[in-house]
């Protein structure tokens, strides 16, 4: 993958070649398809090269079936015959790949010609254990969900995909307080979408749903522990403030099994009564602590601000939502809140994950700007890849990438390498630096 990336950021004449001949050794070829549609899709070398490779008998072409519609985009037809060759041979494994491009090029010959044929003799027949069922299923409802048959798939496939059946079918929201109430399992991922929809006005004051948010603790499930408990106390905050605080002391400084889990609970529940300011001047009354530094004794929520397997999607959504008012109370100094609090760690990493879940209208977006137009030189690529998505200042962003083609850490030179000969491509300087990336010049 990484030889890849950096043919396609030099893209010379020899790294297409290099790129071509991978392309018919290779194995598993959507990294090659990737770097030659997206670095030589004007190539009518490369266009014909690919075409071959699509109309060969290559038994992995189902592997990169999605760039079919790219490929033949001016030869639609043929394109399609392909794709659906590719879809109805049962030998390949991923053959439901061809699914998105055939619709992409030609969605009416596909719902009159493939559609019922596919549901009912082929759909059945992947795999659900390796998810292609779900992904295929999930294909066709976006862009057929008025078809008779898929909305009963959908809503015998509820637990799967629940995301895009309440997406597609928000009739089946009116049934959250019936399934809630049911003692049947529910897979982790609906029982969320269930607990986000439980803030609706619609169960404002239910004292049922109260009662059961109440009992978010009992929750084996982690990440459903949180969002019941924040659901709770968005319930309880205007009537029973008491409540909460009750609730969220016993947890500031819980020192059991998963520990930052109740402690961000706490300070999730402060947050929401506006108490933060109080929550920071907390310590820890334990007699481990006393000898401790003031710093170390302090409330701390305790946030994994770094990418990990086991961090909380729900607080991060939630730390970013509250920005604004959090980051105020901090003084700019995210430590405070994090999980291990490095003196000698450049903040730029802690910056950098709550850049990498903002977008552009998100509350943290201001803020990330003013640290990365006050900081003398960003390198993390997370910052750097914010600054692309968010930054109309050409000439700065063009100063960040070229700073870090000599990025110690070869993941980052690689991607700012890439992302200089995407942007600036006709631009001599970058074109020149862009060429003298170690990696392009190994394959070059």
């Amino acid at each position: 993958m990484e030889t890849t990336y950096a043919c396609l950021v030099g893209r010379t004449e020899a790294n297409k070649q290099y790129l071509l001949k991978q392309l018919a050794d290779s194995s598993f070829s959507h990294w090659q398809l990737m770097a030659l549609t997206s670095g030589w899709s004007d190539d009518e070398n490369v266009k014909d090269e690919l075409k071959a490779y699509f109309r060969s008998d290559s038994k992995r072409r189902d592997y990169s079936a999605s760039y079919v519609s790219q490929v033949f985009l001016n030869d639609k037809e043929e394109g399609v015959s392909i794709l659906e060759d590719i879809l109805f041979d049962r030998r390949l494994r991923q053959r439901s790949r061809a699914l998105p491009a055939l619709i992409e090029l030609d969605k009416d010959y596909f719902e009159q010609n493939i559609l019922d044929r596919f549901i009912e003799s082929e759909l059945p027949l992947l795999d659900k254990q390796w998810g292609n069922y779900y992904e295929a299923l999930q294909v066709l409802i976006g862009s057929f969900h008025e078809h008779e048959q898929l909305k009963l798939l959908a809503k015998n496939n509820l637990f799967k995909i629940p995301a895009v059946v309440i997406h597609y079918y928000p009739d089946l929201i009116q049934e959250f307080e019936k399934v809630m109430s049911t003692s049947l399992p529910i897979a982790d991922n609906l029982r969320l979408k269930l607990i986000e929809e439980l803030n609706h006005r619609y169960f404002l004051n239910n004292t049922q749903v109260i009662e059961q948010l109440s009992l978010f603790m009992d929750e084996q499930n982690l990440q459903i522990r949180m969002a019941s408990a924040f659901a709770n106390f968005d319930h309880l905050k205007e009537t029973a403030p008491s409540v909460i605080l009750e609730r969220c002391n016993s947890l500031i400084f819980y020192s059991g099994e998963n520990h930052e889990v109740q402690r961000q609970i706490a300070f999730g529940g402060y947050l929401k009564l506006g108490k933060l300011e109080e929550y920071f001047t907390l310590e820890d009354p334990s007699s481990y602590y006393a000898d401790k530094a003031i710093e170390d004794r302090l409330a701390s929520p305790k946030i994994q601000l770094f990418d990990h397997y086991r961090y909380s999607s729900i607080i991060v959504k939630f730390l970013i939502e509250n920005f604004d008012y959090i980051i105020n109370v901090l003084n700019n100094d995210l430590n405070r809140i994090s999980m291990f609090r490095r003196k000698d760690e450049s903040d730029q990493n802690l910056w950098g994950f709550i850049a990498k879940h903002s977008d552009k209208d998100s509350p943290s977006t201001p803020h990330i700007i003013d640290y990365i137009n006050k900081a003398e030189d960003i390198n993390n690529i997370n910052l750097i890849d914010f600054s692309i998505r968010t930054s109309s200042n050409s000439s700065e962003l063009k100063k960040i990438l070229i700073k870090n083609i000599d990025n110690k850490d070869e993941v980052t030179a690689l991607k700012c390498g890439k992302l200089l000969g995407e942007l600036f491509s006709d631009d001599e300087e970058v074109h020149n630096l862009v060429s003298e990336v170690e990696s392009v010049r190994k394959n070059g």
